[in-house]
């Protein structure tokens, strides 16, 4: 499996995305598979600080798009504004 790049809120350091491309890669292994390929789990592991106790409650049959629409409501600013 392909592994997620890192995504925080804060992504100033070069190893971490901007909620933008965090949001394509995750988009784009859900759409070439047509499978929860990508579980709670590999998404987890790729948010860091705060980022990831936002999913830490969901259940793990949530899809990978439930769980990008859920951080859309917090990360949506971060994608506009960089």
């Amino acid at each position: 499996m392909a592994r997620l790049s890192s995504f925080s809120r804060n992504h100033s350091s070069r190893r971490h995305v901007n909620f933008g491309r965090c949001k394509y890669e995750v988009q784009s292994m859900w759409f070439e598979h047509k499978s929860n390929y990508i579980t709670l789990n590999d998404i987890s592991q790729s948010l860091e600080g705060t980022t990831g106790d936002e999913i830490s409650y969901m259940p793990t049959n949530y899809t990978p798009i439930a769980i990008l629409e859920k951080l859309s409501v917090s990360y949506d600013d971060v994608l506009s504004s960089g």
